[in-house]
């Protein structure tokens, strides 16, 4: 039982640590490779704006105004600014 409870805030806290590495540094973010979204299919490589990063544990991701995507946050990578 406290080994179950310590394994949801070591999982926790690795989200939230992932949440803000990506917030804090740009808004900006590419998808790794064999990235899939919450219904399974695969998510084209390529630069997307996080949106938001729900309750749920799924980042919202979008290219542009009509395509977006869930993904786990863990498949994201900050792009640097210039």
């Amino acid at each position: 039982m406290v080994s179950s409870d310590c394994n949801r805030v070591f999982l926790a806290f690795k989200f939230f640590k992932k949440l803000k590495e990506l917030v804090m540094n740009s808004s900006n973010t590419e998808v790794k490779p064999n990235t899939r979204n919450h219904k399974g299919f695969f998510v084209l490589e390529g630069s997307y704006e996080l949106v938001d990063i729900k309750p749920s544990g799924w980042a919202l991701i979008c290219s542009n105004e009509a395509t977006c995507h869930y993904v786990d946050p863990d498949n994201l990578s900050s792009l640097s600014q210039e």
